[in-house]
């Protein structure tokens, strides 16, 4: 698509990756509605934001409200001086914070209680905005791929990350329980959805150091358990313990990560 100077419209790419290693893409609506959006002001972007998704034509969808918040932000963080972008981005942010938190209410996640559910959408908003602030990483793509699957996860990551927590808590069994054979070792990347494995990275971090590095060194890393060549460094030698250990450690990591990303696995 190109403007009336002749010149390529150039949209920032996404560059987080599903589990099968592929880039995610923008649905193509959203897509169209940013390439159409493109050289608007900022303030009538942000006077768009407000028009109720009954006016189809003109409503943004919230995919493309987090795009030109992540751009806006992105160009006043190199030091641009416009006010006018700045109360634009304010009120794009509120207007997306409004539509995450709306989701939130409507979440069969959410806590019935009433002030039990007003500190999980607290916590739960906290999260996300902490990760849309995020200029660093791509953490929050997804956001502009499906913004409403985004909210699920991350309303589903807290329900299951409270409920990992307790588990391991409650838990009277070692990390190192060696009583028992070690269970053979099952893989934790394979056939995950994108939802599932941006689960299972936010789940690393509700796991304990012991187990959390197991998973990484064996299923992010490739590293084999135990060898025979005396010169390849393994698992079982880089952390100084029994293969069995690993297996084990392996095992209760999976079945957290099985409930915080939900399904059979």
């Amino acid at each position: 698509m190109s403007g009336d100077s002749g010149e390529k419209v150039q949209i920032r790419p996404l560059t987080r990756e599903n589990a099968d290693g592929e880039v995610f893409v923008r649905r193509p609506a959203v897509e169209a509605q940013i390439l159409s959006l493109t050289g608007t002001a900022p303030d009538e972007i942000a006077s768009r934001a407000l028009i109720p998704k009954g006016d189809s034509e003109r409503y943004l969808r919230e995919e493309t409200l987090v795009y030109f918040f992540r751009e806006w932000r992105r160009q006043l963080a190199t030091g641009e001086n416009d006010v006018r972008k700045e109360y634009a981005l304010l009120a794009v942010f509120e207007e997306i914070e409004r539509r995450f938190y709306r989701y939130l209410r409507k979440s069969r996640h959410r806590p019935r209680d009433k002030t039990e559910f007003a500190d999980w959408a607290r916590s739960v908003s906290d999260g996300f905005v902490e990760k849309l602030m995020d200029l660093e990483t791509d953490r929050i793509d997804f956001a502009e791929v499906r913004f409403l699957s985004f909210a699920a996860m991350e309303a589903l990551g807290k329900a299951k990350k409270t409920k990992a927590d307790s588990a391991r808590k409650s838990s009277e069994i070692s990390i190192d329980d060696d009583d028992r054979e070690g269970p053979p070792i099952e893989p934790i990347l394979d056939a995950l959805s994108p939802e599932q494995e941006a689960m299972l990275r936010e789940g690393l971090l509700a796991l304990p150091l012991e187990l959390r590095e197991v998973v990484i060194l064996l299923d992010f890393e490739g590293w084999n358990c135990e060898s025979n060549d005396p010169n390849e460094l393994t698992v079982s030698r880089y952390l100084g313990v029994t293969s069995r250990t690993i297996r084990n450690r392996h095992e209760k990591a999976r079945r957290i990560l099985r409930d915080y990303i939900g399904g059979e696995r």
